[in-house]
């Protein structure tokens, strides 16, 4: 039985621009902070919902960083859209010493992008 440890780990959305033009993409990205490179704490899993006025944008993708398959063991991941909201998740199927040993900063390179 692996017995694992909570630590905190903030998430955060930062967008590539202040302003976007109607009819282009907006793209943000996600990341974790209160980690360092190769230690501990590592990030394995998150789920988060991201909210968005639909009378202005509209989901179109997402695309998930490395950062959570290091070990080449894979991770799984989820996309729910719904209609001014998506659900966004992945778990790591690597270890935890793997991720701990391997993980860099800004761990979660993954981004989603929506178009305005």
């Amino acid at each position: 039985m692996h017995s694992g440890f909570a630590h905190a780990i903030s998430l955060g959305i930062t967008p590539a621009s202040q302003n976007v033009t109607p009819g282009n993409p907006l793209n943000i990205t996600i990341v974790a902070s209160g980690l360092v490179d190769n230690a501990v704490p590592s990030l394995g899993t998150f789920d988060l919902n991201v909210g968005f006025d639909a009378s202005i944008l509209a989901f179109d993708s997402v695309v998930f960083g490395n950062q959570l398959d290091l070990a080449g063991s894979g991770s799984r991941t989820l996309v729910t859209p719904s209609v001014e909201t998506v659900n966004i998740s992945e778990v790591s199927l690597d270890s935890p010493d793997d991720l701990d040993n391997q993980q860099l900063v800004p761990c979660l390179a993954s981004s989603f992008a929506v178009k305005s």
